[in-house]
């Protein structure tokens, strides 16, 4: 949910990360309109770059492995760029973007974007960001892997989820992920809600999320909700925490909170 206040309860699925150290980059200058970014050796290169308002910022993946440049807002996706494919974003307005590799979290960029105060300016590049100091922690070689995934709504659009630990035992041998009991002691707080409809439902119908990466509120540990049609009701697609709030409310369905947590990091925004 995006804005409002109440509390979020929710489960949780899985996480497969894959890591990545970004190395320091030279500094470079070029012309206004554009900036060209490489993605080699699972680094973003250069890491940080200041560039005026207007600039084209164009990113070419140079990896042997797809890569994504997705801003930690939202602000833009380039959705899977495999080897030799590029992807370009306009930037309009001052800020500082930061960035990372949806397939890859470690790999992580930033654009600074100024105003542009005369007709000279130019766009540079800068020392690669030490956000969270990765650059000087020795995880050893990257390693690529695969793990199933499901998909999930949010605000009715699909997001990609991963699904890893669980703090019920009984859940964790059915999903075949681990089983992790301290994870009950999370905060209601800190845990928004993923609701799942359990018995009659839309053949369609997906869990649901009360937040994604970006929000405020979004963590990848959510606090199990269960949702069940009355016996009356006729089930509707369900695509939004709203929606299923304001059905209970009216009385066609009910939602149980659980204090059931789960691991289930979203790995891709969809728009």
């Amino acid at each position: 949910m995006r804005v409002g206040s109440r509390a979020r309860i929710g489960c949780i699925c899985g996480l497969a990360l894959v890591l990545s150290l970004a190395g320091l980059h030279g500094s470079q200058t070029v012309s206004a309109q554009g900036m060209q970014i490489t993605i080699k050796n699972f680094s973003f290169q250069p890491a940080s770059v200041t560039v005026p308002v207007g600039t084209t910022v164009t990113w070419s993946n140079q990896d042997s492995v797809a890569h994504t440049t997705t801003s930690d807002t939202g602000v833009w996706d380039s959705g899977n760029l495999t080897t030799g494919a590029s992807f370009s974003f306009a930037f309009k307005r001052a800020g500082t973007f930061h960035y990372h590799c949806m397939i890859h979290p470690n790999m992580m960029g930033t654009i600074v974007v100024q105003a542009a105060t005369t007709a000279g300016a130019t766009a540079t590049a800068q020392p690669a960001p030490t956000r969270g100091a990765m650059n000087d922690l020795h995880m050893g070689p990257m390693v690529m892997m695969s793990r199933p995934g499901w998909l999930g709504y949010y605000d009715s659009h699909k997001d990609a989820y991963l699904s890893t630990d669980v703090s019920d035992r009984g859940q964790a041998v059915a999903m075949h992920v681990n089983y992790a009991p301290s994870l009950a002691d999370m905060p209601l707080s800190r845990t928004p809600a993923i609701y799942l409809v359990k018995g009659r439902a839309v053949g369609a119908q997906l869990a649901v999320f009360g937040s994604q990466p970006g929000e405020s509120d979004y963590s990848p540990l959510w606090r199990e909700a269960i949702v069940q049609w009355k016996a009356h009701v006729k089930p509707v697609l369900l695509t939004s925490d709203n929606q299923i709030l304001a059905l209970a409310k009216k009385g066609k369905l009910v939602v149980h909170h659980t204090r059931t947590v789960l691991n289930c990091p979203i790995v891709k925004v969809s728009k």
